[in-house]
C-alpha cells in the first residue's frame, strides 16, 4: 500500500473512570485475548501499511511493553517497521502532547523522512477489521483531500462521545460537530482518516504557527468548507471503547456468533497468505452457530467436512488428515493467526531431515505476543508434560531444537507416518499428552 500509518493512542478521558487509571485505553483488553490497538495494527499489517508510528502518552508503560514486539504485526524495519513515539522534551519544546494535531506536529520529523504519498491516520480504540486500500481507493476516486470513515448509529444512540458528521449525496461532509450534547446527526466518524502526506505536513505546520493542537476542530472541522472532506461509508461491525459502557458493550458482543466469526476469520485470512502453495480443508464438528455457511460464502476455495454431532478431537483430525492430497499436514487451532513465513519454514525444516515426523511453530500468546504459549512440550522423569517456554520471553527461544513433541495447535507433519501408525488413537486419547498429538504409552 502506498501509505504509512498513523496510530493515535495518547489520549485519556473521564468515561473509562477506574478502568484507565493505571493503563491507556489503547492497551484495555479486549475478547480476552487481545488489546484494543491490535485491531487498528492488524489493519495495519493487513492492508499492507509497513511503516506504522504509534502515538502514546498517558499510563504508557503497558501499551509500551506490547507493542515491543513488533514481529507479532508483521512489521520489519528492513520494510518499513512499527515506531513508537512518546512526548520527548528538546531544546524547542518541552511540552506533552497537547492534542491529537499537536502530537503529530512533535513527530513531524518523521513524516517529512516518509516518501509514501499517503497517510492512513486511525485511533488506538477502535474495534474493527477493515481494508485500508477500499479506502485509499474512494479517496483517489472522489479527489478528496481528506477521507473520514463514517459509520450510520441506530436511532436513539449516544453520539455525544463521537464527531457527529452530515454528508451531501455525493459523500462531501457538510457539518462536523464534534462530541454534541444534541444533534440531528446519525452518522458518526469512526476516527479513521486518509490524507495525502504532503498535505498533512502543510495543515499540522499551519496549526503549529497559530497554536492549534486538535486534527478534529482545527483541521476536519475548520477546513470542511475550504477542503474537500469526504465520507467513507461501513456497515461491518465497529465500536470504539472510549467509555465503560460501550467496553462492556464490545467485549459481551463478542459472544455473539456474528461477531465472533468476523474476527475470528483472521485465522483463514492470514493462513491464506502463505507463501506455498497449500490446500485448505476445514473438518466442522457438529457447529450449530451457522460457522459451515459463513465459510462456505466467505472462503469458497476452502474444502469443507461437516460432522452432524462433535466427533471429538482425533476423529475430526484423522478425518482431515485422510482427506489431504499432501506429503504434509499442517494442524492448526481456529483461533490462531500464522504468520504468512510460517509454512514455508516449517516445510524447509522438515526437509532437511527424511526421519522428522513433525516440526511445531512457536506459539506465541495471542494477548502478549511478547511471550511465549509453547515452543514445544517436554515430558519429565515424574511422568507429567509440560510446555516449553510457557509465559517466557518469545526472544528466547530463536533457534530450533528437538522437543519430546509439539503442540497440535501448530505442527506440521508427515502424512506417511502419521498413515504407518494408524493417525490420532481415538481409544487411548486419554493417555496421550493433551492437544500435542504424540502417544508415547501403550
Amino acid at each position: 500500500m502506498r501509505a504509512i500509518g498513523i496510530i493515535l493512542a495518547g489520549g485519556n478521558n473521564h468515561r473509562m473512570k477506574e478502568l484507565s487509571s493505571k493503563r491507556a485505553i489503547a492497551a484495555m483488553p479486549v475478547a480476552g485475548s487481545y488489546r484494543s490497538i491490535d485491531f487498528s495494527l492488524s489493519n495495519m499489517s493487513n492492508s499492507h501499511v509497513q511503516k506504522v508510528a504509534v502515538l502514546t502518552q498517558y499510563n504508557s508503560r503497558s501499551l509500551n511493553e506490547h507493542l515491543s514486539s513488533s514481529k507479532w504485526w508483521d512489521f520489519g524495519r528492513k520494510q518499513g517497521g512499527l515506531y513508537i513515539f512518546t512526548p520527548t522534551v528538546t531544546a524547542e519544546n518541552s511540552y506533552w502532547y497537547r492534542g491529537t494535531a499537536d502530537a503529530i506536529w512533535q513527530n513531524i520529523d518523521w513524516l517529512k523522512q516518509s516518501h509514501e504519498p499517503y497517510v492512513v491516520i486511525a485511533s488506538g480504540d477502535g474495534v474493527y477489521k477493515m481494508d485500508y486500500n477500499k479506502v485509499l481507493e474512494y479517496h483517489i476516486d472522489k479527489k478528496a483531500d481528506i477521507t473520514v470513515v463514517c459509520k450510520e448509529m441506530p436511532q436513539g444512540a449516544d453520539l455525544s462521545r463521537f464527531g457527529a458528521v452530515k454528508a451531501d449525496d455525493n459523500g462531501r461532509i457538510i457539518d462536523f460537530e464534534e462530541k454534541p450534547m444534541a444533534t440531528d446527526a446519525h452518522m458518526v466518524s469512526c476516527g479513521i482518516y486518509i490524507i495525502r502526506r504532503r498535505q498533512l505536513i502543510e495543515l499540522i505546520e499551519k496549526c503549529a504557527q497559530e497554536d492549534r493542537f486538535d486534527f478534529v476542530r482545527d483541521i476536519l472541522i475548520r477546513y470542511k468548507n475550504v477542503k474537500k472532506i469526504y465520507s467513507y461509508k461501513i456497515d461491518s461491525y465497529w465500536n470504539s471503547i472510549s467509555s465503560v459502557e460501550s467496553y462492556y458493550e464490545t467485549n459481551m458482543g463478542f459472544l455473539k456468533p456474528e461477531v465472533r466469526k468476523h474476527f475470528l476469520q483472521d485465522c483463514l485470512d492470514s493462513l491464506l497468505q502463505s507463501t506455498v502453495e497449500i490446500a485448505v480443508i476445514v473438518v466442522d464438528n457438529g457447529s450449530t452457530d451457522g460457522t459451515v455457511s459463513w465459510i462456505q460464502e466467505r472462503f469458497p476455495q476452502v474444502k469443507l467436512i461437516c460432522f452432524s454431532e462433535n466427533k471429538g478431537f482425533c476423529t475430526a483430525v484423522n478425518t482431515g488428515i485422510e482427506a489431504a492430497a499432501t506429503p504434509y499436514v499442517f494442524l492448526l487451532n481456529n483461533d490462531t493467526k500464522p504468520d504468512r513465513f510460517c509454512l514455508e519454514r516449517l516445510e524447509r525444516a522438515m526437509e532437511a531431515d527424511e526421519k522428522i515426523f513433525s516440526v511445531g511453530a512457536k506459539m506465541l500468546s495471542m494477548k502478549e505476543p511478547e511471550l511465549v504459549d509453547t515452543a514445544g512440550d517436554l515430558y519429565s522423569a515424574f511422568g507429567w508434560a509440560y510446555a516449553i517456554g510457557k509465559g517466557r520471553p518469545s526472544s528466547n527461544y530463536t533457534a530450533p531444537k528437538r522437543v519430546f513433541s509439539n503442540c497440535a495447535g501448530a505442527a506440521l507433519y508427515r502424512k506417511a507416518h502419521l498413515e504407518q501408525i494408524g493417525g490420532f488413537d481415538e481409544l487411548t486419547w486419554k493417555m496421550w499428552i493433551s492437544d500435542t498429538g504424540r502417544r508415547f504409552s501403550d
